[in-house]
């Protein structure tokens, strides 16, 4: 039987990767996603890096956190991948992790923050660096952010500026959803674009003038990006109504944080999801509902599901942890700290969001991290309108989730680790590379031991801001540590030195990676390789054909036509097309579209 590696974007021989074209790779499970990593080892020339990507790392005595449940077992890691799962690894490793008693999750993805965002005449207080790094010390390990060109910039100006924002300044991993907050024949010729680019999700407005799109342009939009296979969060509420609303307070001189909630109440945010759901009932395309925040809003996804319809529902801690109560604090800033759109809702929405994330009625729990100083808040003393909306919370949601739901009985183990891990994976292109803990995916690990209990405060925390929305919750155990692609990256809350920002792989550099994998294919004596063929791929794809032709190499190639293929369906796809790897150049089936829904 020939010897067969599986060469993708990422350049992925036996689980090792090298990152060698800007440190972009893709994921195979739709809707197709390009991601954008902060560790580009592309440039593996040092024994140093060589041996991290090779040391073996077995996390013994453990419980393992699944969608399905939990089990025990213990975790072999070996260079960034996951490579065992089970109760008796038997393979030699290189260091022993003692995590006896602890819960071991996949790392938690955060598919909504707004890192170095300028909105309401000010930037948002935590950059991609510092939000990253708050980010890694929650355990989250993978963040998506919104690219947001204004209305009148092309949606490529947009996504240049987020990489200019995040690139080599990011610790965890990243990618970005794109906002469409204008429509016309220019954007709609753009999608293709982005698509090729690897952005497959976007998002759209039902409100704010200055990103919202009527209802028109968002039946196009949803039409065409139907037709391109994506899909769309939007951000539900009527902007009409509640510009009345924001008047009839102004000409009363009600100008108070007090009146945020009351201009924006729960109806309105069902009565604006009702109105999408039926647009995308129209445009027959799925939608994500992001951070629903209330009964009535929960009850109009449940009617467009009866009627047949796909829609996928986010919510947030804020609203299933706080009150509105907070807006009527008699001291200003104890009240404008909690500004966010949608507002922050009655205590009784409190339950029936934590039922429907037990249901599986809403699907992932994001944070909409949005931070900004007290200073910043303080913008809207004389006028609540001028209050910069959001609040920081990617760097308490996983205990806090665990705390209030899971030590509370109101969330399993393994609806904690859909919710925060597996669900965003799927919806948006990662599973399974991320999402769960298996062999060949992605040594992203939380380390969650119960009874290391903690009290959530300010000074404690990595963010930019100074202050914190969970000040004084206590948790039901705490993060011990978290590895980020088989590095530690955090240690008894503490950030390490070790999880660092690589520079992106320079062009120049490409010739000593392809000459380190020469290597690695006359030393294996591999006979075939399975070369990853994404619709971003191109360049790859070309450059790595010219290196086997010029190099020589006894090696014939299989393209798969869909980037980030793990190396077991590689090797499952080749073996199934071509029995006996005896072939050259070849093209295998599209492994994405027998996939029709991504949780199913």
């Amino acid at each position: 039987m020939s010897k067969l590696y599986h060469i993708d974007l990422w350049l992925q021989l036996l689980f090792v990767n090298f990152y060698v074209l800007s440190g972009q790779f893709s994921i195979s499970s739709p809707p197709l996603s390009l991601w954008f990593f902060s560790e580009n080892r592309a440039i593996l020339t040092a024994e140093s890096n060589l041996e991290v990507l090779y040391m073996r790392t077995l996390f013994k005595g453990g419980t393992v956190i699944t969608g399905r449940g939990p089990k025990r077992a213990d975790v072999l890691v070996e260079g960034e991948k996951v490579r065992q799962v089970g109760r008796l690894i038997l393979t030699p490793a290189d260091r022993t992790v003692d995590v006896e008693g602890c819960l071991l999750f996949p790392g938690f993805i955060d598919a909504h923050t707004h890192f170095d965002l300028d909105v309401c005449n000010t930037t948002t207080a935590d950059d991609f660096t510092t939000g990253s790094r708050a980010a890694l010390k929650g355990g989250t390990t993978t963040v998506i952010d919104f690219a947001c060109p204004n209305k009148g910039e092309s949606l490529q100006y947009g996504l240049d500026l987020w990489h200019k924002k995040a690139d080599g300044r990011t610790f965890c991993d990243y990618g970005f959803h794109m906002t469409i907050d204008d429509w016309n024949e220019s954007i709609r010729a753009e999608l293709p674009e982005m698509f090729r680019q690897g952005v497959s999700s976007f998002k759209m407005y039902m409100t704010y003038p200055a990103m919202m799109v009527g209802d028109r342009d968002m039946y196009w939009a949803l039409k065409e990006l139907r037709h391109l296979g994506g899909i769309c969060g939007v951000h539900c509420e009527n902007a009409g109504v509640i510009d009345g609303m924001i008047a009839e307070k102004k000409a009363a001189g009600l100008l108070g944080p007090s009146s945020h909630p009351e201009t924006r109440p729960p109806y309105l945010e069902a009565e604006s999801v009702s109105r999408l759901l039926r647009i995308a009932q129209a445009a027959d395309c799925p939608v994500v509902i992001v951070h629903l925040t209330n009964e009535e809003a929960l009850k109009e996804v449940e009617h467009a599901r009866k009627r047949g319809q796909k829609v996928y529902v986010e919510t947030c801690p804020q609203y299933l942890l706080l009150d509105e109560s907070v807006y009527y604090a008699p001291d200003y800033s104890q009240a404008a700290r909690y500004i966010c759109a949608p507002p922050i809702r009655e205590k009784a929405n409190q339950e029936v969001l934590w039922r429907g994330l037990r249901r599986g009625e809403i699907q992932t729990i994001s944070t909409d991290h949005c931070s900004f100083t007290l200073a910043q808040k303080d913008a809207g003393r004389e006028d609540f309108t001028k209050i910069p909306g959001g609040l920081p919370g990617v760097e308490t949601r996983g205990e806090l989730i665990y705390s209030y739901g899971v030590a509370a009985k109101k969330l399993s183990l393994a609806q904690m680790c859909r919710v925060l891990s597996e669900n965003p994976a799927k919806l948006y292109g990662l599973y399974p590379r991320k999402g769960v803990l298996a062999p060949g995916s992605d040594a992203d690990i939380v380390i969650y031991d119960p009874g290391d209990s903690h009290v959530i405060r300010a000074e404690d925390c990595v963010a930019s801001v100074d202050y914190n929305p969970y000040e004084g919750f206590v948790t039901a155990g705490g993060i011990r540590e978290v590895w980020l692609r088989g590095r530690k990256t955090v240690e008894n809350g503490k950030v390490l030195d070790t999880a660092v920002i690589y520079p992106t792989a320079p062009q120049n550099r490409v010739r000593e990676a392809m000459e380190l994998i020469e290597r690695l294919i006359r030393k294996h004596h591999v006979d075939i390789i399975s070369l990853g063929n994404g619709t971003a791929s191109r360049e790859s794809e070309q450059i790595i054909a010219d290196f086997l032709r010029r190099s020589r190499l006894p090696v014939q190639y299989v393209i798969v036509n869909e980037a980030g293929a793990s190396v077991y369906s590689a090797s499952q796809l080749a073996t199934e097309e071509f029995p006996g790897l005896d072939v050259g150049q070849r093209s295998a089936v599209s492994m994405a579209r027998r996939l029709q829904d991504p949780l199913a």
